[in-house]
């Protein structure tokens, strides 16, 4: 008995992409933050007394299995003079980050009036996005999604700022739980669920040949390893994703 034709996978191949990946791995979005980079306690901290792991039995219970929890425990402000009063920040570097900006995602859970901000910033630019933190939020883990656009930046470093304000009426602790820190590319439909797929590099010498018999020169591509076939030109098919760091030259 004859095979059927697969129509859309001879198409594809009639179009001699110079990388083609299989579906032995599920398509996700590309992660700038390695695994080994996700322990929030190796952080560099600002303002913040200590991160600390619970344990998977603590409270609070983790917004997913996969998350670790992590207590940031952060110093009374020393007055109330500005909005918010006080901020703790927690950074991580070296990235790069494509162009175009990245999503950022994070789960708080907090049960203390008066934190009031969480913030993805790129240290020492203008890049930046807020979000607030609201009264009907405290006691539930709450997930936070941000896009930050900028151009490409080599060698950056992102930052968590945690605002929060001063209680006047006494001592207070001020405690927040932090899990799931993501980011990268075109995250922000999957970073709630997903730590997003690791980088294939290749080398800028690699060449292919295209359908009409001319030769192009493929630059560095970062790409998860998922669904995508790449031609010199640009994407020819994908899911989930956008292509968009393919640079090639025709000679």
């Amino acid at each position: 008995m004859a095979n059927p034709s697969n129509l859309y996978a001879e198409k594809i191949f009639a179009e001699h992409p110079s990388a083609l990946f299989t579906l032995d791995d599920d398509a996700d979005y590309l992660s700038i933050i390695p695994s080994a980079n996700r322990d929030l306690n190796t952080w560099t901290k600002s303002g913040v007394t200590s991160v600390t792991e619970i344990g998977i039995n603590s409270t609070p219970a983790r917004p997913a299995d996969e998350f670790t929890v992590y207590r940031a425990l952060l110093p009374e402000p020393a007055s109330t003079v500005s909005n918010p009063d006080a901020t703790g920040t927690l950074s991580l570097g070296t990235f790069d980050i494509p162009d175009g900006g990245f999503s950022a995602g994070l789960y708080v859970y907090f049960t203390n009036p008066y934190f009031k901000t969480i913030t993805f910033t790129v240290a020492g630019t203008s890049y930046t996005s807020s979000t607030t933190l609201n009264y009907s939020d405290m006691g539930k883990w709450i997930f936070i999604s941000k896009t930050i656009t900028t151009p490409a930046l080599f060698g950056a470093t992102i930052n968590i700022e945690i605002g929060y304000g001063k209680n006047t009426a006494g001592t207070d602790i001020y405690e927040i739980y932090l899990a799931g820190i993501t980011a990268g590319k075109y995250a922000d439909e999957y970073n709630a669920s997903s730590f997003g797929g690791a980088s294939k590099i290749f080398s800028a010498a690699t060449t292919a040949t295209s359908g009409t018999g001319t030769t192009a020169t493929i630059g560095i591509v970062r790409i998860p390893v998922a669904i995508l076939i790449i031609k010199a030109n640009g994407c020819l098919a994908k899911l989930k994703l956008t292509c968009y760091a393919v640079t090639s030259s025709a000679n």
